[in-house]
């Protein structure tokens, strides 16, 4: 059996990709496959979209915590050591402490709308695991599974989701950037007429809500110690 020998000067973990995929075709005449294969495009397109999409809202709301803080690279150095949740807390604390009417309301309500969307975003990107076995050709649609531990017990939340109800949640995303950003907008630029009135208030998304199906059919009982 053939084998090719990597370069001295460089080693299997630290490759660049195109090295890598070399390597992979030197190696028993190894063919990298594309994965997930080509059937799977349109559901990927629409997964790709809400990532696309969600990632702009994070730079949005980023955008706007940073102009609260006072703007200039310190605010952006500060942010970028943030994750969302702390994000989003010192979002609300300066709106509270520092903001006042319309002002408070739009900064307090764009998080309530980050948050909801968070919690989609983490359910379409994370559980996307397959394609339902079951459905096929133009009714292709995406399987998300994932595992939750609520109540000290282990469930796990299924969904099928078609490639349209997948475009619609990027378009609600998409939607709600417009928002997020003319909010920034707002605190950003407050001498642009065009910019001095706040949005209208964004309808606030349903919260994500599927049945939680409990793996184990009932909690294994502790056993007795030994005496």
């Amino acid at each position: 059996m053939r084998r090719s020998t990597l370069s001295s000067s460089r080693s299997a973990d630290s490759m660049g990709t195109s090295e890598f995929v070399k390597w992979l075709r030197e190696r028993d005449n190894y063919e990298p496959g594309i994965w997930p294969p080509k059937a799977w495009e349109p559901i990927l397109c629409e997964i790709g979209r809400i990532v696309f999409n969600w990632n702009i809202a994070e730079q949005n709301l980023t955008n706007l915590l940073n102009v609260l803080i006072g703007g200039e690279h310190r605010a952006i150095i500060a942010t970028a050591h943030m994750g969302n949740r702390t994000k989003t807390d010192a979002l609300k604390t300066l709106a509270l402490e520092y903001l006042s009417g319309d002002e408070q309301k739009s900064v307090t309500h764009s998080v309530k709308v980050f948050e909801r969307l968070l919690g989609r975003r983490n359910h379409y990107v994370h559980s996307f695991s397959g394609l339902s076995s079951d459905i096929t050709g133009s009714n292709r649609a995406a399987k998300l599974r994932g595992y939750q531990a609520k109540g000290g017990r282990l469930g796990q939340k299924i969904q099928t989701i078609s490639a349209e109800s997948l475009a619609d949640e990027a378009k609600l995303l998409h939607a709600a950037n417009r928002y997020f950003a003319l909010v920034h907008n707002h605190f950003r630029y407050p001498e642009n007429p065009e910019y001095q009135d706040l949005p209208e208030e964004f309808p606030l998304p349903d919260t994500l809500s599927l049945p939680l199906h409990f793996v184990l059919a009932s909690p294994t009982q502790p056993q007795s110690s030994p005496r």
